[in-house]
Parts: C-alpha cells; sequence; structure tokens
C-alpha cells in the first residue's frame, strides 16, 4: 500500500488511502478495455484479450544506414574541441575509426542508397588519412569536411527514414488486422521517446495522419518512459481520468490538464492586487 503525507486528520488520511487504493485498480482495470500499440525504441507491442504480441521496428538496414551516417559525425566530435598536433591517444582513435569505417560491407542495400552511403563512406576516409598523414587538424578543414558531408548525411537520413516508416507501416497493419470492427475503432497508441522528439517524431505523425482528426485522442507520448509497464500504467491514466472528468465535469479532456490549472488561471488575474 502506497503511504502518503499526512493532513493531522485520520479520518481524511483514511478517505485519502481509499481514494489511491480505488483509482490504483480501477486504472489497472482501464488498461484492458481496448487494444494498445505500445511503440518502443525498436519494436512495436500489441497488448489485445490477455495477449502480447511485437513486431520489430528497425531493420538491419535501418541499423546499418545510422551506423554508417555515424561515421562522419564521429570524427567531429572526436576533433572538433582539438586544433594543431593531434596527441597518441587521438590518432590511435582515429586509425581504429579509420579500420571499421573502411571494413564496412553495403552489398546489402539497394543501389541508390549505396551511392549516398558510400560518398560518406568515401569522404570520411579521404579526411580521416589526411589528418592520421600530418598528425594535425585546424577548425577550417574540419569545418569544410562537415559542410560536404551536410548533404549526404541529410539523404541518407530520409533514405533511414522511409526504411522505418515502411517497417512500421507493415508493423501497425499487421497486428490491427485481426482486431475486430469495435477493436479497430477503439484501440490507442503510446509512443515512447524523448523531451526533443515529442510531436516531431517519426511515430507520432505517422499515427497522426493514420488516425487523422482522432490523432489527439489516441496517440499518446509517453515522454522519459521506456519501460512497458509505465507506459501501460500510462493508458490506463489516461482512460479512467477521462470517465472521471466526463462524469464529474462534462469535460473528458479536463483532468489532462493540471487539476488546479483553471482556477489558478483564473484566480491569478487578480492575485496580488488590493
Amino acid at each position: 500500500m502506497t503511504k502518503f503525507p499526512d493532513t493531522g486528520d485520520a479520518a481524511a488520511d483514511r478517505v485519502n488511502q481509499r481514494f489511491h487504493d480505488g483509482y490504483d485498480t480501477a486504472r489497472a482495470e482501464a488498461e484492458l478495455i481496448a487494444p494498445v500499440l505500445l511503440v518502443l525504441a525498436d519494436s512495436i507491442v500489441c497488448l489485445c484479450d490477455g495477449e502480447r504480441e511485437e513486431r520489430p521496428l528497425a531493420p538491419p538496414a535501418f541499423h546499418l544506414l545510422k551506423s554508417v551516417v555515424h561515421g562522419p559525425v564521429a570524427l567531429f566530435v572526436l576533433l572538433h574541441p582539438l586544433s594543431g598536433p593531434l596527441d597518441a591517444t587521438t590518432l590511435r582513435q582515429l586509425s581504429s575509426l579509420r579500420t571499421s569505417l573502411a571494413a564496412v560491407s553495403l552489398s546489402d542495400l539497394s543501389a541508390d542508397i549505396v551511392a549516398n552511403l558510400q560518398g560518406l563512406v568515401d569522404g570520411s576516409l579521404a579526411f580521416v588519412d589526411q589528418v592520421l598523414k600530418t598528425h594535425d587538424v585546424n577548425s577550417a578543414a574540419l569545418h569544410e569536411f562537415a559542410q560536404a558531408m551536410g548533404p549526404l548525411l541529410l539523404r541518407s537520413t530520409a533514405d533511414a527514414t522511409g526504411i522505418q516508416l515502411h517497417a512500421l507501416d507493415s508493423a501497425v497493419s499487421h497486428l490491427v488486422a485481426h482486431f475486430t470492427p469495435a477493436q479497430e475503432a477503439a484501440y490507442q497508441v503510446i509512443v515512447t521517446g524523448d523531451h526533443q522528439a515529442r510531436r516531431r517524431s517519426l511515430p507520432m505523425q505517422y499515427f497522426g495522419k493514420r488516425f487523422g482528426d482522432h490523432s489527439e485522442e489516441r496517440v499518446l507520448y509517453a515522454e522519459g518512459i521506456t519501460d512497458e509497464k509505465e507506459a501501460l500504467a500510462l493508458i490506463g491514466i489516461h482512460r479512467l481520468d477521462e470517465h472521471i472528468a466526463a462524469a464529474f465535469f462534462g469535460d473528458k479532456k479536463r483532468l489532462q490538464r493540471d487539476v488546479l490549472g483553471d482556477a489558478a488561471a483564473a484566480q491569478l488575474q487578480s492575485f496580488g492586487q488590493g
């Protein structure tokens, strides 16, 4: 049983505890009233009728693209704070990175994707070879390298996006194919991620288009949550709070805002006056 701060009134504390106990039970029940799709970093999980199914969202081609794209960025972050002759540790790190870049195999990718990635690899190898030859780096040369790699990075990012969008759409189509019409109309989605991604994240935009005008009701963003249990609890809270708010206030979104927020906004109009 969760312990909450005492009010100084034992009866009031018991009322508060009963509320939280009942809320936790009702929240757990609300988690199960409709299917949930949970988007994690590299997979999507479907929870429906007590069954769990997981599908991958990042195929090998996506990971390969991402890794190669990180090559020139790795060179930049390694060298950008430095100027002039390089120490032995940095030279070893550069040599190791060069060896890895040279060994990358792109044979499993389509020709158009390979052409762009090969440009990234070749440009990175040429730059690191020059640095290893002179044992020296300067900010102007590093800036010129980064500028040359930028357009190639963006094209490879677009290629990676296409691969992941296709994987997401294929996974979602597979998972919802077995839903009943009622489940199809009611299922909700939780997208996990960090603060910076939020609305611009690929899954949020994908489901925004899939649900259209209903996306705000059916797609939740779980900021900072990576655990499946916590994400499922979030959907339970969301569903239960909508039922409570509709019953008490006639506005199912009322508790999605800070419960004190509307009153605070009204009272702050005259707060501190007089």
